[in-house]
């Protein structure tokens, strides 16, 4: 009897072994399947770039750019340059956010010098700078690590023309920007120089923005050197050669709004991201200017404010009626929303632009 029993217990044992063989042999099979799995998945993801869908309607379909930098070192270090007039610094509120501040502006005049003037004796952006406000502006960036930049700006053709045909302008002009960037704790440079129909004196502004990275670093080491551009800059129909302009440049401040304003026929979206056959948009332009900018230099500028007009109709392109058009700013349109029901205002979405109206 005991024989027999021993016997049966070997017999179990055996079996019981087998059986662990065998769940074993199946788990290494399972996790390897998934594993196969898992790597045909990231191969599939990282190859296939699905379209993303619109909040709105699934009707539509569309692709933002891939994030593929076609040069330049890229960095973690994500900017976010936010832009303070000189007439709202007293009640300006800095976003910690930030990681640039820049002072809007000096005017440069046509023979270099820093207008300390306005031409109707208005206060200006240098005047402000003596004021007690500016001060505290300087002190809560100090306090939130945000770098200050210096905007200067020229927006008279005719002073632009005579300023870029003029070496000695110019010299001036350097001259006058180093002693101010050494008297207050500005760390960076931001040219808003802007001249829609400039072609003729692209070469002589991609000289003057060379000249300018090359005494910034002899004599104001360490200061950073932008620019601001419309969307458009890459079409080469204006002032900027970005090919040449790149290499002087720490970033390139593409202003993506506008594309409607207050004095438009039509209404429409101030910085529409798409716009198929109807409208000009950030996407495309983006596209262009990317193929001659690394990624890491392009900062997008973007709105945060509409315009409002008075128009025939409710649709998305109503015309508009003349004069009729105003600054919506974001507040504005807060306000409005919170009163919608007694103004009897219609929330909409513009699904070719991918952006909101009311």
């Amino acid at each position: 009897m005991s024989y027999q029993l021993h016997k049966q217990f070997a017999q179990g044992g055996t079996e019981t072994k087998k059986s662990k063989w065998i769940w074993w042999l199946f788990k290494m099979v399972l996790l390897g399947s998934v594993a196969a799995f898992a790597c045909i998945a990231v191969i599939l993801w990282n190859n296939w770039q699905p379209p993303l869908t619109s909040p709105i309607s699934d009707a539509t379909t569309f692709s933002f750019l891939p994030y593929d930098p076609p040069g330049g070192n890229q960095s973690d270090k994500k900017v976010i340059y936010g832009f303070l007039p000189y007439w709202n610094i007293a009640t300006a509120k800095i976003d910690p956010e930030l990681t640039h501040l820049a002072y809007f502006a000096l005017t440069v005049g046509y023979d270099g010098s820093l207008k300390t003037q306005g031409d109707d004796e208005s206060l200006t952006g240098y005047q402000r700078m003596q004021s007690d406000a500016f001060l505290d502006v300087i002190q809560n960036t100090q306090k939130e690590n945000i770098q200050m930049d210096l905007v200067v700006k020229q927006f008279n053709p005719e002073d632009t023309g005579a300023f870029l045909r003029s070496k000695s302008a110019q010299s001036h002009f350097f001259e006058q920007l180093s002693a101010v960037l050494l008297a207050y704790p500005f760390r960076g440079v931001n040219l808003d120089i802007e001249l829609s129909d400039g072609q003729s004196l692209q070469t002589q502004f991609s000289d003057f923005v060379a000249n300018l990275d090359t005494y910034l670093a002899k004599n104001n080491p360490g200061v950073e050197l932008s620019i601001d551009v419309y969307p458009s800059a890459a079409q080469n129909g204006n002032i900027w050669n970005l090919n040449a302009l790149g290499p002087h440049l720490d970033y390139v401040i593409v202003m993506a709004y506008d594309f409607h304003r207050r004095q438009s026929p039509q209404a429409g979206p101030v910085s529409p991201l798409l716009g198929g056959d109807v409208y000009q948009n950030i996407n495309q332009h983006l596209k262009e200017i990317l193929e001659l900018v690394p990624s890491d230099k392009v900062v997008l500028g973007v709105p945060f404010y509409g315009y409002e007009w008075q128009t025939t109709s409710r649709d998305e392109q109503a015309f508009t009626f003349p004069d009729s058009g105003s600054t919506a700013s974001y507040q504005r349109v807060l306000d409005i929303l919170d009163q919608k029901k007694a103004l009897s205002v219609e929330e909409h979405w513009n699904e070719v632009a991918l952006s909101p109206y009311l």
